[in-house]
């Protein structure tokens, strides 16, 4: 890592796996972690912490399930040989008030602290439709709007405001947000997604403005992926929207998509491309990342 990076402290927040269903194109696109025998996907968050850590950065990873943080740190130390001291994690509820501001004051007090946020709806402990965000109005339950919209905008808001008295002290602050490609291209069955990610796409965007606007050196870079191998594309039902919606795009049509062409981006992907932000010299405003093969449209 650079040198700037070595009195920092990076908290990255909605690290997670989920158990995997399905294995595309040999595993080229998947992190796996085993728990009891049993493979899991790693997520962006947990992939973003694993190669920070690899780099030698300092981190501090957070999510509701302590269970999960554990054996993520026991999964990091060992695949990057890091010091164990600088994978720490905290078991917090970041939409409630009172656990953020705990956070805050549990996190080192002489250490700069950056962020970088990556906290969808699969984080919470809600059933997004069988796991199928991608549905047809019809099919979309009225509170989903709700919970899809606010779990990410939210959290950052607390986050940003129990983290605002070190932010405007610092000489420098890095905030990276991970959106998604649907919050600035619409498509059918997205009334529900796309219009959340359309909103924590603006809330990042309005955001950058306004920290530039005060301090001056707090930098913004929002990173929107397409489809990553995270295991939400594993379900059959997840495959056949993500089919329907790129045939309306003029992408493959009648050639259904399989285990060998459907088009997923690694996790390790949108890690590096964060990693790129939080190091570059350049203030990077955004980055649009899609799998090879995936319809590469965008607004």
């Amino acid at each position: 890592m650079q040198k700037k990076f070595d009195e920092i402290l990076i908290v990255v927040t909605g690290v997670g796996y989920k158990r995997a269903q399905r294995i595309f194109h040999d595993g080229r696109t998947s992190m796996l972690i085993k728990i009891d025998g049993v493979n899991h996907k790693i997520n962006i968050g947990a992939a973003t912490a694993k190669l920070l850590a690899e780099k030698g950065a300092k981190v501090c990873m957070v999510a509701r399930n302590k269970e999960k943080l554990q054996n993520l740190k026991e999964y990091i130390c060992y695949e990057t040989k890091c010091n164990p001291e600088n994978v720490t994690y905290k078991d917090i509820d970041l939409l409630n008030k009172n656990s953020v501001e705990e956070l805050e004051l549990s996190l080192d007090k002489v250490k700069t602290i950056w962020l970088v946020h990556s906290v969808g709806l699969g984080a919470q402990s809600y059933d997004i439709n069988g796991n199928n965000p991608y549905l047809p109005f019809t099919k979309i339950h009225t509170e989903l709007i709700t919970k899809e919209f606010e779990v990410p905008v939210k959290s950052l808001l607390l986050l940003l405001k129990s983290l605002e008295s070190r932010i405007k002290l610092q000489s420098e602050t890095r905030i990276v947000v991970v959106t998604s490609m649907s919050g600035i291209r619409p498509y059918i069955y997205g009334y529900s997604h796309a219009s959340a990610k359309g909103g924590i796409h603006h809330a990042v965007r309005s955001l950058s403005l306004e920290l530039s606007y005060l301090y001056r050196s707090v930098y913004v870079t929002e990173i929107l992926p397409g489809i990553v191998d995270t295991g939400l594309y594993d379900s059959e039902e997840v495959i056949k929207s993500v089919q329907e919606i790129g045939e309306t795009f003029g992408f493959f049509g009648d050639k259904k998509y399989t285990t060998d062409n459907f088009p997923l981006a690694s996790p390790l992907s949108v890690a590096h491309a964060i990693l790129l932000a939080l190091q570059s010299e350049a203030h990077i405003l955004s980055i649009d990342i899609v799998a090879q093969g995936q319809f590469n449209n965008i607004g």
